[in-house]
């Protein structure tokens, strides 16, 4: 599984567990939103755990 980083409409940055299946990208589970540099940090170590 990969952790993917996207910008929203609204300039935050979600971060979100994917994976790919037949090239296809699932989503597995949605970590959170960041506004902040500091929160996109938080927000990616708690992903990787």
């Amino acid at each position: 599984m990969k952790i993917r980083v996207v910008k929203t409409a609204s300039k935050a940055q979600a971060v979100q567990i994917v994976r790919y299946q037949n090239n296809k990208r699932i989503i597995v589970q949605h970590i959170g939103l960041a506004h902040t540099e500091s929160e996109l940090e938080d927000l990616i170590l708690l992903a990787q755990e």
